[in-house]
């Protein structure tokens, strides 16, 4: 992002690992989801009011579980089941099952999202020079910097 796209480095280095924790739309969706497949393996009827109490859960779970590890965090969406009175256990069991392959896109959100927070806040045509030519492109010049 800071040579490609021309981005501050120290703006870079400081809101991508930030975002990390505070921005993660992948866990968001994937307890949200989870929760929503279990409910309806049990059959519970998705109202508009357990459609909200599932977003704000997602988000709650997910801010709780980002820094968890993946077994760990998978533990966490029983703060989703718990009030819709879903069984927690076989939720858990369900969705370590699944989780070897949700975890990957889990992941290319998260990514995603931290960079698109940094290219919102990070200024564009920043210290692109201090950060170096990109591996194998002839086509810029390397640029050294000089102190005057």
């Amino acid at each position: 992002m800071q040579v490609g796209l021309r981005m501050d480095k120290h703006t870079t280095d400081l809101v991508v690992p930030l975002s990390v924790s505070l921005n993660p739309v992948g866990n968001v969706h994937y307890y949200t989801i989870s929760a929503i497949f279990i409910a309806q393996l049990y059959g519970l009827e998705l109202t508009a009011t357990s459609a909200v109490l599932f977003v704000l859960g997602g988000v709650l779970a997910a801010l709780a579980g980002s820094a968890l590890p993946g077994a760990a965090a998978v533990g966490v969406i029983s703060i989703l089941m718990e009030p819709l009175g879903l069984p927690v256990g076989s939720a858990v069991v369900l969705i370590m099952a699944i989780d070897p392959f949700i975890d990957p896109a889990t992941t290319v959100l998260n990514v995603q999202a931290s960079c698109v927070a940094s290219s919102v806040v990070a200024p564009s045509g920043g210290n692109a020079a201090s950060a170096g030519p990109v591996a194998g492109d002839s086509s810029r010049p390397a640029v050294a910097a000089v102190k005057s």
